[in-house]
């Protein structure tokens, strides 16, 4: 088992160090299965496809951060010079090609980073490996060995993380060359100040459909400038203009992704011989490149792929499609089929501003992340949940958990409100949500009489949908004049019921007003609408 992880991703403070430090770490688990496995027939997990393009990774890393091995009549030594090797090899990386070359730079480097990661390893006899045992067997000690942390047992003379992070050094190591091969969608974006795209050109990548070769524009005007504001401030020049026209407030926001296995534990059990961890490890590998390709497509960015545990930069929206609707993607690609059927994925996705410290933001993904698989709906159904939080510039936020059933209903709320696009009343959605607000204590009293006198000639459900059609009806009867309200009132209606199934009684309204306020957040308004002039409540009657 290698580390830290969490604690090295959580030094950086630009997307170019985040991917140095996720990337860094795969590298050095490459390493160790190169040494520990010359004739590559001991690994058991993580085992790659020989066939495996690793170009349609984007520059993710992949290696796991934990090994399982045939380890026959390999001892303490083997293991110990496999791992100095392992390290001596990721340094040369790390250094500059001159640098790679002086013996003493590589043993002083080297010795720093043999402090910094945490490599751990258990060699232990097992009877038999069925029924999930190598992974069960062995855990127990790797966790427990995890829990030591790192320490220098004096002041190193330099910090190799660091000097890795210096702008002038980060795309000239060798670490950097598969970046280069991997910029996917942003080459027609990044400059030659760049082989990553920033927080603003991450935000932004939605408007580059629409103006092609604008973006690249921007970025080449403020030459390598590490000041995120210069991106936006460009956006004011007159040759900007175009540019300047299709910008909207979402365009100034991205996301952090993190997701992980459910019940992967499940899958593993079922693992009797070697060559079904072989190809337990070859499933979720496949999947990895899948995963990334997709992530691309949608215009984000994969910073780690390693099978059942994802990490991801991406813009809030691209076109019609929401970051929602790429983890639905995601979801319809994991091979639980290939697996059990009782696994799953959950994610944590953090919406955050352009300036919004990158460290904290990576680690409120991975706080959300550990809601959604703890997250249990009313209707006992247990992780494969989703959990999102968007901070606004102003520091206010609002956030969600729930589980894949809501997720679906969600992602047609905001493709209808998107879609069904009506040509004045711009503020439709503010109204909605503050007429509902105002009415929440009857809506509420609705379930609350639904609970205690329940028709026998209907389900409970369709008496929900009966009371809150009679409330729409009473309350926003100008929604009739227009087909394209309509569906937004459709979708509305659908969004409560199914905010009621998956929060009850309790806590449904906020878990709709939460979905709202992310609509209105991604909503793109006409640009031939006017604003209701007259009181916010007026669009509802």
């Amino acid at each position: 088992t290698i580390g830290p992880i969490l604690k090295t991703l959580l030094t950086a403070r630009k997307t170019r160090e985040l991917w140095a430090a996720s990337f860094m770490l795969s590298r050095l688990m490459k390493y160790l299965v190169d040494e520990l496995n010359p004739g590559g027939k001991q690994i058991l997990i993580p085992s790659l496809p020989s066939n495996l393009d690793t170009s349609k990774l984007y520059g993710a890393g992949i290696y796991p951060d934990r090994l399982f091995m045939r380890a026959d009549n390999m001892t303490d030594a083997d293991v110990k010079k496999a791992i100095k090797s392992a390290i001596e090899s990721l340094t040369k990386e790390c250094l500059l090609e001159d640098e790679a070359k002086d013996k003493k730079r590589i043993a002083k480097a080297a010795a720093f980073w043999g402090q910094f990661f945490r490599i751990r390893y258990v060699l232990k006899s097992l009877p038999d490996i069925s029924k999930g045992k190598l992974s069960a067997e062995l855990t127990p000690y790797l966790e427990a060995a995890e829990l030591e942390d790192t320490f220098f047992s004096e002041e190193p003379e330099r910090d190799e993380l660091l000097t890795l992070f210096d702008i002038e050094r980060i795309y000239k190591v060798g670490l950097s060359k598969h970046l280069k091969d991997g910029r996917g969608v942003y080459d027609p974006i990044l400059t030659k100040y760049s082989q990553i795209p920033s927080t603003p050109e991450i935000a932004a990548m939605e408007l580059h459909k629409q103006v092609p070769g604008a973006l690249f524009k921007v970025s080449s005007s403020i030459k390598g400038n590490d000041n995120s504001s210069a991106f936006y401030d460009a956006f004011e020049k007159d040759e900007f203009s175009e540019l300047k026209a299709h910008f909207l407030p979402r365009h100034k926001y991205f996301c952090i992704v993190q997701a992980d296995g459910d019940n992967i534990g499940k899958a593993i059990k079922k693992l009797d011989a070697e060559d079904n961890y072989i190809t337990f490890s070859k499933t979720l590998a496949d999947f990895g490149v899948k995963a990334a390709c997709k992530i691309n497509e949608f215009g984000g960015k994969p910073i780690y792929i390693g099978g059942d545990d994802l990490l991801f930069l991406a813009p809030v929206q691209n076109g019609t499609r929401s970051i929602f609707d790429l983890i639905q993607d995601l979801d319809g690609a994991f091979p639980k089929d290939k697996l059990h059927p009782s696994v799953s994925l959950s994610y944590g996705v953090n919406i955050v501003y352009y300036k919004f410290p990158l460290f904290e933001a990576i680690a409120d993904a991975y706080t959300l992340l550990k809601q959604a698989k703890s997250y249990k709906n009313v209707g006992g159904q247990q992780k494969n949940a989703v959990s999102w939080k968007l901070t606004k510039h102003s520091g206010s936020y609002f956030e969600a958990t729930f589980s894949k059933d809501f997720l679906s209903e969600m992602i047609s709320a905001i493709s209808t409100f998107i879609s069904s696009n009506p040509d004045k009343r711009e503020k439709l959605i503010k109204s909605l949500i503050f007429k509902t607000h105002t009415l929440s204590t009857l809506l509420t009293k609705i379930v609350d009489a639904e609970e205690k006198k329940p028709d026998e000639n209907d389900s409970k459900l369709q008496q929900i949908d009966n009371r809150i059609g009679y409330f729409f009806s009473a309350f926003f009867n100008e929604w009739e004049d227009n087909s394209e309200f309509v569906k937004q009132l459709e979708v509305t209606k659908r969004l409560l019921r199914s905010a009621y199934q998956e929060s009850g009684a309790n806590s449904w309204l906020r878990l709709f007003y939460a979905t709202m306020r992310l609509i209105d957040f991604t909503y793109e308004p006409s640009k031939n609408g006017k604003n209701d002039t007259k009181d916010i409540a007026a669009t509802t009657g």
